[in-house]
């Protein structure tokens, strides 16, 4: 959550004059450029001292003589600049140059999905700190992000509710951002708990995830390849999809390794990560595979695969099925 905490950091004393923006959580994205907006543009001229285009539509030169620019009758101009990946190489040499002088006057923000941080431009920002990251949450930030969302906005979740809803919705920022609301909505003034979330939050995703790992479980080939192509047809990104899984393999070796210990649910509730009312259901899919090296061993190739998709230029689709069809074997 770096690009998080960057943006709940940020006062009109410590803005950077430039900031270079990616990664795969868009809805980290949009809450820096709200956060910025905020501190830098102040007072009537507010409107005059603001300008966004996308990359392809303007030029180096343009860009910095735009940020050169002495803002309007206000401390500070912010310029941002969209799809920055798609910078032209003839864009670069004027933008480099302004890198090592930037104009304190401006604040100059480069978004984009995912930067060569190899190149010139880029390698250089990243080399002077600029460059920041909007990562997908982490399994363990997703309940730290939830109660902090949730705490920002005046929203009372009563134990048990913020690992219930990120086993719910999983890492997606801004799915969690909306569910948090419809609870609050849902519960009044009284405390969001885990039965609200039941009750309130869709757990198609999560019902999903865990009929693909089921699949897997009882070496159901063509029923894990048939709902990771229901994943695919609803667009959800490969990287993610198996995230998931992975997520949800780990729980399901905790799961394994609780059973034993024969805890209080709600203790085993919390090593395992789900909810209380789960924790049976979980135990009961954790037993299907042949033993605890089995799901250990899906792990290990779960991180080829996300190796895979992360380096080769193989088509996704491919490297999941062939993932698929391996963890069914390992079962």
């Amino acid at each position: 959550m770096e690009l998080m905490a960057l943006t709940q950091s940020l006062t009109p004393e410590n803005v950077a004059p430039i900031y270079f923006v990616h990664g795969p959580e868009s809805f980290f994205i949009t809450h820096f450029v709200a956060r910025l907006k905020e501190v830098v543009l102040r007072g009537a001229m507010a409107e005059f001292n603001y300008s966004r285009c996308r990359a392809d539509e303007t030029t180096g030169d343009k860009l910095t003589m735009a940020a050169r620019s002495l803002p309007m009758m206000a401390a500070r101009r912010l310029i941002l600049v969209d799809d920055a990946e798609r910078l032209k190489a003839a864009d670069m040499p004027p933008l480099e140059a302004y890198l090592e002088n930037p104009a304190p006057e401006t604040c100059l923000v480069f978004l984009g999905t995912k930067f060569d941080l190899r190149r010139g431009l880029f390698a250089k920002a990243n080399r002077k700190k600029y460059v920041h990251l909007a990562e997908l949450l982490k399994e363990k930030e997703i309940a730290p992000f939830v109660a902090a969302r949730a705490k920002n906005r005046g929203i009372k979740l009563a134990s048990g509710a913020a690992q219930a809803l990120s086993a719910a919705v999983g890492p997606d920022a801004a799915a969690l951002n909306d569910a948090l609301e419809r609870l609050s909505l849902y519960a009044g003034t009284d405390d969001v708990t885990a039965e609200h979330v039941a009750e309130v939050v869709s757990f198609v995703r999560q019902n999903k995830v865990f009929d693909l790992t089921d699949a897997l479980g009882s070496r159901n080939t063509a029923r894990a390849l048939a709902l990771l192509e229901e994943f695919l047809f609803h667009r959800e990104e490969p990287l993610r999809i198996l995230a998931l899984v992975a997520r949800h393999m780990r729980q399901l070796i905790r799961a394994r390794i609780v059973a034993e210990q024969r805890l209080p649910q709600a203790e085993m509730a919390s090593l395992i990560g789900v909810p209380p009312f789960a924790v049976s259901k979980t135990i009961a899919q954790s037993q299907r595979f042949a033993s605890g090296l089995h799901l250990e061993s899906s792990l290990m190739r779960i991180a080829r695969a996300d190796l895979a998709l992360k380096s080769s230029r193989r088509p996704p689709r491919l490297v999941l099925e062939e993932a698929i069809i391996d963890l069914c074997m390992l079962a």
